[in-house]
């Protein structure tokens, strides 16, 4: 099959960037001005209090105080939304969103209602509030959590309300957090249980909870409604710049242990973690992602229940030994280069003995198994996660983020037991040895392009990925009481290719126009071989459970959306059309070749109304196709 030409495609694209570079101008220098007067007497309101944010970079945000006229005026302000704050003393506040475009803006006179509050005593109590709500923000101050000395950030905000911390995961008010960050930077990829038990409670001030909006978004300034739950641990003033680490160690009876500590060295924007950790005691801290490319092949059950099982990624059964080791690294390497990157060893090893008696009551009697199995399972896993961040200018930035993960699995179960009525006699017997060792990398890449044109929400952007999963796998299964050998062996490989481009215009001060182009190609392959004995006790090749097996999977898809968006309020409606063609292969079968196409038009409506400070109302509707997997295509 012929492939897309992405050196083609790549050189387009930047030739296109660099006509868009030379001919787009630099942002001109905006002013706004006004006067604060009282509603009551039409009187200026000489020093309160004008704050102006920058929605999309708060560090672009300015304040001052009103003049003796109640007069203000802000200069060297760039194209974009803001937000406008003012407070008075004896006034209540006043609050708007506004767009700057134009080189001169003019709000006029803006009134403030008294605000007046008859008291009788005041008292002040100096206490620590456990829980803020800023916004769309959920604040928790540290300092109101007692916690351990030696107590990692897991312990500390599994005593903050609405936070659970668990096996699984961490969840905020019944939403999964998907990130933790570190003074707004990340930690160990996104791996929220590994940061936070990482991270000393002794050094984190307050603890956000909020939906970061998605990298579009912050390039165009438009909320689009695609948010991720993120959690970031604001540090310390004092812990912001040194190094501090713990180390621990304990023993116990039957051998058992458990040891480890952390380093971190902290220095303005460059911060560098290093974690290990040693235990026999079932202490396990891998996740979903130490567990790539292995869903269903793990253990005896995923091969005995027809090999489509997930992997549990929680706790085992059994006694455990695990070992770990990682690095986190962060910095801004100069004013335009910022890095980020982890590495993440786990490695363990299970052992499990178990013992079955079960009594069958029949008619007259009973009927009695027993079983006995001990089985030992080993799994070795590297995790490198990279980021790079490169500021071209002020209107553009290049992003490359990498993931690389390699797995090796090695199972062994061994199984005796018989069925019987009279305990002389058997009545059945079982006894087997089933084997397993599978291999798995999964590398994928993503080069992103963003450039923001001249025009306040006019943006482009251009993502190119790819994604590359080989995976082994070799099973045995050995009867010893039917004197029969079963031999299973797989290679699969999945390469994914895309592109998408995106480009976003505005409507108005409120609304907001886009267009997206997305191509994608599958290529995997899939080749089981399976070996059984024959009458006479031979291994033999087995045809009808081998196969060998290609599927190429490809779609273009357009896709157009209109969104608005104003104050407590966003709706958005998105309409694409997708394209796909499946093509199916089977090698070892002389002749058989399969190819479809579909086309599909793929609608979603999405809409958020803030009905008052504490209640948001959210629905969605969306459409979308999923391609099948190699499994589920094989005919085997």
């Amino acid at each position: 099959m012929k492939f897309f030409d992405y050196s083609k495609l790549i050189a387009l694209c930047f030739l296109i960037f660099g006509i868009i570079q030379v001919i787009d101008a630099q942002n001109d220098t905006l002013s706004l001005k006004g006067v604060i007067v009282s509603q009551a007497d039409n009187s200026p309101i000489i020093g309160s209090t004008i704050m102006l944010i920058n929605i999309k970079d708060s560090t672009k945000s300015k304040y001052q105080s009103a003049g003796i006229n109640g007069g203000f005026k802000f200069v060297g302000l760039g194209q974009a939304f803001y937000r406008l704050k003012i407070t008075s003393i004896g006034f209540k506040p006043f609050q708007k969103i506004i767009r700057l475009q134009l080189p001169s803006n003019d709000l006029g006179r803006i009134t403030l209602a008294v605000d007046e509050i008859a008291i009788k005593e005041v008292r002040v109590n100096e206490q620590i509030a456990p829980v803020q709500q800023k916004g769309d923000t959920t604040q928790y101050n540290a300092a109101a959590f007692k916690t351990n000395p030696d107590a990692n950030t897991a312990d500390l905000v599994k005593k903050m309300p609405g936070i659970v911390v668990d096996q699984d995961g961490v969840t905020a008010n019944g939403e999964t957090v998907q990130q933790v960050l570190l003074d707004g930077k990340r930690f160990f990829g996104q791996d929220p249980l590994l940061s936070l038990n990482t991270i000393p409670a002794e050094i984190v001030d307050k603890v956000l909870v909020y939906d970061e909006q998605s990298e579009q978004s912050k390039l165009t300034g438009f909320d689009d409604g695609n948010t991720t739950k993120t959690m970031n641990l604001i540090t310390k003033s004092g812990k912001k710049n040194g190094k501090f680490g713990n180390v621990y160690a304990g023993a116990g009876n039957n051998d058992l242990y458990k040891a480890g500590g952390n380093l971190n060295s902290f220095k303005d924007d460059r911060r560098v973690t290093i974690i290990g950790m040693s235990n026999n005691i079932n202490q396990q801290n891998f996740g979903q992602e130490d567990l790539v490319g292995l869903g269903g092949s793990g253990g005896r059950g995923g091969f005995r229940r027809g090999g489509n099982s997930s992997f549990i990624t929680g706790e085992q059964d059994g006694i455990t030994q695990t070992n770990s080791f990682g690095i986190n690294f962060t910095d801004k390497l100069n004013k335009k280069l910022t890095v980020e990157g982890s590495y993440f060893l786990n490695s363990t090893d299970n052992n499990q003995n178990e013992s079955l008696i079960r009594e069958t009551f029949l008619n007259k009697g009973s009927q009695f198994y027993e079983e006995t199995s001990k089985s030992n399972s080993s799994n070795d896993n590297h995790r490198l996660n990279l980021r790079l961040d490169y500021d071209l200018n002020d209107n553009t930035k290049l992003m490359l983020r990498s993931n690389f993960s390699l797995q090796n699995q090695i199972n062994r179960e061994l199984t005796t037991g018989r069925s019987f009525v009279d305990s002389s006699i058997p009545l059945s017997l079982v006894n087997n040895l089933y084997e397993s060792k599978s291999e798995s990398f999964n590398m994928n890449h993503n080069l992103i392009y963003q450039h923001k044109f001249k025009k306040v929400g006019r943006t482009i952007t251009v993502d190119i990925n790819e994604q590359t999963t080989p995976t082994k796998q070799n099973l045995s299964f050995d009867d010893f009481a039917q004197d029969s050998i079963f031999n299973y062996s797989s290679k699969t490989l999945n390469q994914n290719y895309g592109a998408v481009i995106t480009y976003t215009e505005p409507i108005g001060s409120s609304a907001q126009f886009a267009t997206k182009y997305e191509y994608k190609t599958t290529k995997r392959n899939s080749d089981i071989n399976v070996f059984g004995e024959d009458d006479f006790g031979e291994q033999r090749f087995n045809s009808a459970l081998s196969n060998d097996f290609n599927s190429n999977y490809s779609y273009h898809q357009p896709e157009l959306s209109y969104s608005i968006r104003k104050l407590g309020s966003q709706f958005s409606v998105d309409l694409a059309y997708q394209e796909a063609i499946l093509k199916n292969d089977y090698i070892l079968t002389e002749g058989i070749e399969s190819k479809q196409s579909f086309h599909s038009l793929l609608p979603s409506i999405q809409g958020r109304l803030e009905l008052n400070s504490k209640t948001r109302l959210f629905a969605r509707y969306s459409t979308s196709t999923s391609e099948p997997t190699i499994s589920q295509l094989q005919n085997v």
